[in-house]
């Protein structure tokens, strides 16, 4: 019998900053309540959902250094995955005219999804997967996406006609839904991870320094001085984001690229992956412009 997979989608950085990323957090549908009944103590600390622009000061700090903690102390015993897909929206690939920002997002889903899903878990494993419920992503183009394993998207939109040819086509994706995070820890655990993916490369200078306090190696005077509230307390968190993932050994990088990166996600459930153009073809579509058939992405 083919196994269930779970997986909980959520983004950070959309439409501001240098930096964006989406994240996957995967879970066999038979360990969901192993993984729900360890976190939602951490979770219900606060009487809001968990956030990760929430986290300003030592309380949600240290909620958010807590639920990493169990986060990767649940995937190193294999009870879940997490995936966090990053893009740099001044490389060559996204720096182009009326960049269409929402049609991207949903191709960066795809990527994401689909890498995960072919490459991580068992090839009859069948997915139902939760989006964050998010006005700018189009859940049509994601899911003609994923069910054709391509971004050549028809020139006409015409999704919902065009999914009737998909009849006989195997798919691994079982479900594919928007949902309130609210309603939604693992979204939550999603919307961390993908802004502490960001934290690390936008404000690493932050983070190197939260690192050495905790080593002591540098006072804690000067970081109080130098960073204001909300990169301390954010700065805390990820750093020790950063030592769980050194002790379990789960090849986590934060130096080579001042910003995270595994080194192979292969070998690791926790998987940060900055993405590269791979082409000088590779270009994000614009909102003059739409695909057609041989496009790539």
């Amino acid at each position: 019998m083919s196994d269930l997979i779970l997986g909980y989608v959520d983004e950070s950085g959309y439409l501001k900053g240098r930096y964006r990323s989406v994240c996957l957090v995967a879970v066999p549908r038979k360990q969901l309540s192993i993984v729900e009944r360890r976190l939602s103590p951490i979770a219900e600390r606060t009487i809001s959902e968990v956030k990760w622009k929430e986290v300003d000061g030592t309380g949600r700090s240290d909620q958010a250094a807590d639920l990493f903690e169990e986060c990767i102390d649940l995937a190193a015993s294999g009870l879940l995955r997490v995936d966090v897909l990053l893009w740099d929206v001044e490389d060559s690939r996204h720096r182009v005219k009326r960049r269409d920002d929402a049609l991207n997002l949903a191709i960066m889903q795809y990527h994401l999804i689909s890498n995960v899903m072919y490459n991580r878990f068992a090839s009859d494993s069948i997915w139902a997967i939760a989006c964050d419920r998010q006005r700018q992503v189009d859940l049509q183009v994601l899911r003609y996406c994923l069910d054709r394993r391509t971004v050549n998207l028809p020139t006409n939109r015409q999704y919902a006609i065009l999914e009737q040819k998909l009849e006989n086509r195997q798919s691994r994706i079982g479900r594919l839904v928007e949902v309130d995070s609210r309603d939604h820890l693992m979204i939550q655990v999603a919307d961390m991870f993908a802004g502490a993916a960001i934290f690390s490369y936008t404000n690493y200078p932050a983070l190197k320094y939260a690192i050495e306090v905790q080593s002591s190696q540098v006072s804690l005077l000067v970081f109080d001085q130098e960073f204001t509230n909300s990169e301390r307390a954010r700065g805390r968190a990820v750093a020790k984001l950063y030592s769980f993932c050194k002790s379990r050994r789960l090849g986590v990088s934060l130096k080579s690229n001042q910003g995270f990166s595994t080194v192979n996600p292969n070998t690791s459930p926790i998987n940060f992956w900055k993405y590269t153009p791979q082409h000088d073809e590779d270009k994000a579509r614009s909102k003059a412009s739409d695909f057609k058939q041989g496009d790539v992405a």
